[in-house]
């Protein structure tokens, strides 16, 4: 079995044969600002509660989050771009 670093290497390879050099450029270029932001260490974890926000729903009224949480539970799915 191989270990995580090794298919993450692999995942990596395959990425760089698919995806065209000026996306894959781009893509580090986002990740390297996203770490000097500190994004990950400042970023939710498993089993943080969200904090409310408001954003407009699928008819374009403006929701909080919270407004959904008393009527239904919520599943939060965050779309990173079509690079």
């Amino acid at each position: 079995m191989k270990s995580l670093k090794e298919q993450i290497a692999e995942f990596n390879e395959e990425k760089a044969r698919q995806i065209p050099k000026d996306i894959l450029e781009t893509m580090s270029t986002v990740t390297a600002g996203l770490k000097a932001m500190k994004m990950e260490e400042n970023s939710l974890k498993t089993g943080d509660q969200a904090p409310d926000f408001t954003l407009p729903d699928h008819t374009g009224v403006h929701r909080s989050l919270l407004s959904y949480l008393h009527e239904q539970p919520i599943v939060l799915s965050f779309y990173r771009g079509g690079w």
